[in-house]
């Protein structure tokens, strides 16, 4: 009950929604994010990257392990790490039998060595806290990378999101109905949020969610602070050139530099040349 009554302080007030979020009923209200839509989210993705079978992956707030599941089908070594427990044992029973390992842990505290060739942060799970723990969420993913490691970034793109959102949304799936409100606020600094009210014959439940807006500019310097050299952006999930106005997603694939390089010293290199890849 103690644990109940925090989550409703937390709806209120967007303070640790994500805590409370990531339950059974977000099982529900997302369940069309399933393995099937993994295979798209990365098939062109895993193609372009050409990691050698054997990898040491990890996939940085894995959620139920869908995107786990490809990873590990694909021949690499995979960890998984999520906060909620509800979601990992969820991810749990989805990889039986491959070879994932899934760990409990708050991303802004990751520690999982730092041998990894490739970590991903996939579906938005990127965004959730304040600039200063997102900044610190990406430094401990990046440390998880030996240098040279792929760092893969799934990000929605502000402006489409800015263009496009729908304000609400009401849908019953299994006898549950569930609305959705979604709005922007731009003070003090960008999110998009959302309440989601989950109603069936146990009641009405409500949850929040709050997702801080980086522009490309903003992210670039995320991403350097971090010790990330980016190599390529794409604006969506068959690798088209990102288009600041118009692309559904920001992607972003990046490298970890040498242990001696500066913190912040990474730049954005051209490569219009290569698949899809973009300066911005």
């Amino acid at each position: 009950m103690k644990a109940e009554r925090g989550c409703r302080a937390a709806a209120r007030t967007l303070d640790k929604w994500y805590e409370c979020s990531f339950r059974e009923d977000y099982l529900l209200v997302y369940r069309h994010r399933d393995k099937a839509a993994a295979e798209r989210e990365l098939g062109a993705l895993l193609d372009f990257l050409n990691l050698p079978s054997g990898s040491r992956v990890l996939d940085a707030c894995c959620g139920t392990g869908r995107h786990s599941v490809v990873l590990a089908r694909r021949g690499y070594r995979v960890v998984g790490v999520d906060l909620s427990e509800v979601l990992l044992a969820r991810a749990r029973a989805n990889a039986a039998g491959l070879p994932v390992r899934f760990v409990r842990q708050d991303v802004r505290m990751l520690d999982v060595g730092g041998d990894f060739d490739a970590v991903f942060n996939l579906f938005t799970s990127f965004g959730y806290f304040s600039d200063a723990d997102n900044q610190r969420a990406l430094c401990r993913m990046a440390r998880a990378l030996r240098p040279g490691g792929v760092f893969v970034l799934d990000y929605l793109n502000p402006a489409y999101v800015r263009r496009t959102l729908v304000h609400r949304s009401v849908r019953t799936v299994e006898g549950t109905r569930i609305e959705e409100t979604r709005a922007i606020v731009d003070a003090p600094v960008p999110r998009v949020e959302k309440t989601i009210v989950v109603a069936d014959s146990r009641g009405t439940r409500t949850y929040r969610e709050s997702v801080r807006l980086y522009s490309p500019v903003e992210m670039s310097r995320l991403l350097e602070n971090a010790g990330l050299r980016i190599r390529y952006w794409f604006g969506d999930y068959t690798l088209t050139a990102y288009d600041e106005a118009r692309s559904p997603r920001m992607i972003v694939v990046a490298e970890r530099m040498g242990s001696g390089a500066p913190a912040g010293g990474g730049t954005v290199e051209r490569n219009e040349g290569d698949r899809g890849g973009k300066d911005v």
